[in-house]
């Protein structure tokens, strides 16, 4: 993310589909972050608990590659050195988001959060989180909307559908006098389809018993 955070990787392990615990946590690994002009090397926090966080502020720059390297103190089936890279995306700059009422909408209604911005030109592929009052209401990777701009390329985008407010949902009721923020993410084509695929797994399947 391009903003000026700390920023933290988790390590775990994977498991089996009826493991109901959490993920073991994979610990004293050497794992580093590096661009075509800087090194830095995360540190696990707290001790051995597979939270590794930059020592400073770090932000990421539009444009640029980043590699990630994770080097296990114990091997996992034979292999110690794991590494991938991507190049972050250009940003964004949305004009304004607007709030649009469906009463027919379910059971009390719903609100849907429009965007308002120019599409940039070729492929692009956004991600919407929604925050209520500056907390994070999509706060479940499943709930990131998703949109490609099939529908929008090289336009300018007057109403274009990010989020939608359940008025049946306490954690999404919106009341007179909050304030609503959307973030706008600039992401890959390959992240774009990893949340397509996540959502795929993670929603309601039809037929009702559709195999994982």
């Amino acid at each position: 993310t391009n903003e000026a955070t700390v920023k933290t990787i988790r390590l775990s392990t994977t498991t089996d589909y009826f493991y109901t615990q959490v993920a073991p946590a994979v610990t004293l690994a050497k794992v580093t972050l590096y661009d075509d002009k800087s090194t830095v090397t995360l540190i696990e926090n707290p001790a051995n608990s597979g939270i590794y966080v930059t020592p400073a502020i770090y932000t990421g720059i539009p444009g640029t590659k980043y590699t990630l390297s994770i080097e296990l103190q114990t091997a996992i089936n034979g292999q110690k050195i794991y590494s991938a890279s991507e190049t972050m995306p250009k940003a964004y700059s949305p004009d304004s988001i607007q709030m649009l009422y469906h009463p027919d909408w379910g059971k009390n209604g719903s609100w849907e959060t429009q965007l308002y911005l120019q599409d940039p030109q070729g492929a692009n592929y956004y991600s919407f989180r929604g925050y209520r009052n500056d907390t994070l209401v999509t706060d479940t990777i499943s709930n990131v909307r998703i949109s490609d701009d099939k529908f929008y390329d090289d336009r300018y985008v007057r109403g274009m559908p990010t989020l939608f407010w359940n008025q049946e949902q306490q954690s999404e009721k919106i009341n007179v006098g909050d304030k609503i923020k959307l973030q706008v993410g600039s992401i890959t084509k390959e992240y774009y389809t990893f949340l397509d695929e996540l959502k795929q797994e993670v929603n309601p399947k039809n037929p009702l018993f559709s195999g994982p």
